[in-house]
């Protein structure tokens, strides 16, 4: 088997980023593949876990070192302050005319990002792909109709590989000062150099996603700077009060205190059972190993770190 032979010296994984892992079946599978392959090349190697948004460091700590047998060391890093700029625009969802083009109709959320990001490179984060293509052709259009050259990008998971990666390619170039929509495939510490402004459209699902996209500006000694734009329905006249709040707008205003007054982040979600990853990592062990007998079987799945909390009977 050439699996031991290829890392049969292996004495460190890092994982990047490893908040992302906390809160569903990624992380163990991770867990689980560090295992196996822990097994198979008969080798221990330390874990090393990095990120600049985690709410509970021990229970990062322990989730990592399941099965090692090893004590965790959590470093305290005492980062320099930091002064954030944080703007919040809302806007309701009507229709307005273009001063230089009264033939065109802007939206007027959208419209306010078209002029903040002109002559600047930016992210606009926004939360689904579906937005962020529909958000991207809505900017292009801006572009032809007002006779600018265009100057948005799009990133998200169901591009291939190739369009992202022209995307971050063009993000790079300081040349350029072009802006790209994208999902959560940017928060991560993909390398797109040096950012002046990043947008949110709407709040996002969490605190974590709201530090690590504000994380993606105030590099290289500059000032993180975060703008959300709130886009709503206008309520009806005859709406009762609940139909009539600006939900949109107080979530953006919790999610930015519930960090900054409460320093609060998502705490991991470890407890669940994990039972379509049991399917997938049973599965997986008899395509790579063949033909296992119910008991052998039971032993390679039910001692993976992940699965200690399953019972025999219910894997049977």
């Amino acid at each position: 088997m050439v699996i031991p032979k290829l890392f049969h010296d292996l004495r460190f994984v890092v994982i990047d980023e490893v908040h992302s892992l906390l809160r569903g079946d990624r992380g163990g599978q991770t867990l689980c593949l560090i295992e196996r392959l822990r097994r198979l090349a008969n080798v221990n190697p330390r874990r090393i876990g990095l990120s600049a948004t985690i709410g509970d460091p021990e229970a990062t700590g322990a989730f990592l070192s399941q099965g090692t047998g090893r004590q965790t060391l959590i470093p305290r890093v005492e980062a320099k302050g930091k002064k954030w700029h944080i703007n919040v625009a809302h806007f309701y969802n009507t229709i307005i005319e273009s001063s230089t083009n009264p033939k065109i109709q802007l939206d007027p959320g959208l419209h306010y990002i078209f002029n903040h990001t002109r002559h600047k490179k930016c992210l606009i984060f926004v939360n689904s792909r579906e937005e962020c293509e529909a958000v991207t052709s809505t900017l292009h259009s801006y572009c032809e109709y007002l006779h600018e050259p265009d100057r948005y990008l799009i990133h998200h998971g169901s591009l291939s590989a190739a369009y992202r990666e022209g995307a971050e390619t063009n993000m790079r170039d300081d040349s350029k000062c072009m802006t790209t929509v994208t999902t959560a495939t940017l928060e991560l510490g993909i390398d797109i150099g040096r950012l002046e402004r990043a947008f949110q459209i709407d709040a996002p699902w969490t605190v974590s996603s709201f530090l690590q996209r504000m994380g993606r500006t105030g590099r290289r000694d500059n000032q993180p700077e975060m703008w959300f734009v709130i886009r709503e329905d206008l309520p009806e006249p005859r709406d009762s009060l609940p139909t009539t709040l600006p939900w949109k707008l107080i979530q953006a205003i919790a999610i930015i205190q519930l960090y900054l007054e409460e320093r609060w982040v998502e705490p991991p979600n470890l407890h669940r059972l994990p039972y379509s990853l049991l399917y997938h990592q049973t599965m997986s062990i008899l395509g790579g190993e063949g033909e296992l007998s119910p008991r052998a079987l039971a032993s390679r799945v039910l001692t993976l770190p992940s699965f200690q909390h399953i019972s025999q009977e219910d894997f049977k």
